[in-house]
């Protein structure tokens, strides 16, 4: 996991979609994932959106759907078919993200 945690406007977003587009990035990853993220990000939305990018924009089964719990699982299994590379851009704080329940659920 990088971070880059800066103020506003110096152009994190750019450098990051530049690395992506890099051929060699894109050849070391089956799938690349960008969830735009916000202060306050809605779970269920976010890992939704994190499936269908996942899963070639398949929605997430309907029994795990309203369930963060539910969808972790489902995701983590999305995850352990491929080898991927999930960006989540504009992040505040990386502590809040490293301490919700998305990462730590992906990588067990």
């Amino acid at each position: 996991m990088a971070n880059s945690n800066e103020v506003g406007g110096v152009g994190k977003t750019m450098l990051t979609a530049a690395v992506i587009r890099d051929a060699r990035v894109r050849n070391a990853f089956q799938v690349i994932a960008w969830l735009n993220m916000s202060q306050k990000p809605d779970l269920l939305q976010l890992q939704q959106r994190l499936y269908a990018q996942l899963s070639d924009n398949k929605k997430m089964p309907s029994q795990v759907a309203e369930s963060v719990e539910g969808q972790l699982t489902e995701l983590a299994r999305t995850c352990a078919k491929h080898v991927v590379l999930i960006t989540l851009d504009g992040a505040w704080y990386y502590e809040e993200v490293t301490r919700n329940e998305l990462l730590p659920a992906l990588f067990r």
